[in-house]
C-alpha cells in the first residue's frame, strides 16, 4: 500500500496536491477498506489458528507417548505476530486528522470572512469602503490558510516511517500549529479592527 500511494502522489502529494474532496475519495476510503477488510480477515485467520492449536494439543494430549513439548502456545505466536502495516495506518490516520483540522479551519476562515458556509467565493454586504478592505483580508486569510501545509510539508515525505521521517513530520505538525495560532491571532486582532470600526 506505501508503495503504491508513493507512486501516485509522491512523498507528500497527499497534503500538497489533493484538496479534500479529493483526498476523501482517492486515498482515505480505500485504505480505510483495506484495513477494514484487512482486520476482518486476521480476525478469522486468529481464530482459525487457534482452534487448530487447540485440536492438536487434544490430539498430541491422546497420544501421550508421542507428545511433544512445545514452547509456544498458538496464542504467543499469535501475539508475537508483528503487523508491518501498523505504523503506515497510524501515519494515513494522523495525515487524516490533520486534513480534517486544516478543512474545518479554511471553512471557517471562508464562513466568517465571507459568509458563505459553503466555503464558497461569498460576498461582503459592507459598504463600499470597506469592501475593498474586507475583501483584502478575506484573501490574505484565505491564502495563509492554503499555504500553511505547503510551506511546510514541501520538504516533508509524509510515507517515510523511520525514526528520521517521525521526526519530520512531528515537527511540521507543530510548525503547522504554530503558524495557524499566528494566522488566527492575526484574524482575531483584524476582526476586532473591523467590529471597531462598525460602531
Amino acid at each position: 500500500m506505501e508503495g503504491t500511494l508513493r507512486e501516485r502522489y509522491g512523498g507528500n502529494g497527499m497534503i500538497l496536491t489533493l484538496n479534500y474532496k479529493e483526498y476523501e475519495v482517492q486515498v482515505r476510503t480505500p485504505t480505510q477498506d483495506i484495513f477494514v477488510v484487512f482486520d476482518a480477515a486476521y480476525v478469522t485467520f486468529s481464530e482459525f489458528f487457534l482452534e487448530q492449536g487447540r485440536m492438536r494439543r487434544r490430539t498430541d494430549n491422546s497420544n501421550n507417548a508421542a507428545a511433544v513439548v512445545r514452547e509456544e502456545t498458538p496464542a504467543q505466536v499469535l501475539k508475537g505476530i508483528t503487523l508491518y502495516h501498523a505504523a503506515l495506518r497510524e501515519r494515513l490516520d494522523a495525515i487524516y486528522q490533520f486534513r480534517t483540522q486544516h478543512e474545518k479551519l479554511r471553512g471557517v476562515v471562508v464562513e466568517v470572512l465571507t459568509g458563505d458556509s459553503r466555503g464558497g467565493d461569498g460576498g461582503d454586504n459592507s459598504s463600499s469602503t470597506d469592501e475593498k478592505s474586507g475583501e483584502e483580508y478575506s484573501t490574505w486569510a484565505l491564502r495563509e490558510v492554503d499555504e500553511a501545509p505547503m510551506s511546510l510539508f514541501a520538504s516533508v515525505d509524509v510515507l517515510d516511517l523511520s525514526s528520521r521521517g517521525e521526526t519530520a513530520f512531528a515537527s511540521a505538525l507543530e510548525g503547522y500549529d504554530r503558524k495557524v495560532d499566528a494566522i488566527e491571532e492575526r484574524l482575531a486582532k483584524l476582526l476586532r479592527d473591523k467590529l471597531s470600526a462598525c460602531r
